[in-house]
């Protein structure tokens, strides 16, 4: 196995100056940029009726604006290095069925990155930059921690599989769109839910 580094830059993914700074560390630490995972996201659950111009807005800002910003850099470096890309956009069931009341400004930020990922795969394809999304079903990351127990078993239980995913197993689906078993797919979006979309 070859020794594996990592470096943790803290950004704002919805402000082009963090963006900016986070593709130069990247270059800085590994000389290069091959592959762009856009997992920065925000859900707070909000009726309507509750649902205030800036909750809606920093949601936007994040799950989608973030995304252009750093697709859009990172897209810059693939082309210049001449060598293609990889770029892989974290989505949700809810970019293709709302899961719950209370998501609208996440749905449709979420409904956005999936129009954005099929657009954009058609603009860098002929640089060789495949840009492909996943659609994450009811995960059991750190954000869902906050919610007790009986609320994540009732989750669970629309679940065909009849349990939350763990977050490797969406890692596991972008190890796949980020390396060379993705050869001839660009524009798609894998569904990780255990099947809950069929339900």
């Amino acid at each position: 196995l070859r020794p594996v580094s990592a470096v943790a830059v803290a950004a704002d993914a919805s402000d082009p100056a963090d963006v900016g700074r986070l593709i130069e560390a990247t270059i800085d630490s590994f000389g290069r940029l091959d592959i762009l995972v856009n997992n920065a996201g925000i859900y707070p659950a909000r009726p309507l009726a509750d649902l205030d111009l800036e909750t809606f807005r920093h949601v936007l800002d994040v799950n989608l604006t973030g995304l252009f910003l750093c697709t859009k850099a990172a897209a810059a470096r693939m082309i210049e290095q001449g060598e293609g890309g990889r770029i892989v956009n974290i989505t949700s069931i809810d970019a293709l069925h709302p899961s719950m009341i209370g998501l609208s400004h996440y749905d449709a930020s979420k409904h956005g990155a999936w129009g954005f990922t099929k657009n954009i795969a058609l603009e860098l394809a002929p640089h060789g930059i495949w840009v492909n999304a996943i659609a994450p079903g009811g995960i059991r990351t750190p954000g869902a921690a906050g919610a007790d127990e009986e609320t994540l078993a009732r989750f669970a239980a629309l679940i065909p599989m009849g349990r939350l995913g763990d977050p490797d197993e969406i890692g596991r689906a972008a190890l796949f769109l980020a390396s060379d078993l993705c050869s001839y797919t660009t524009g798609a979006q894998l569904v990780v839910d255990g099947g809950r979309l069929l339900a």
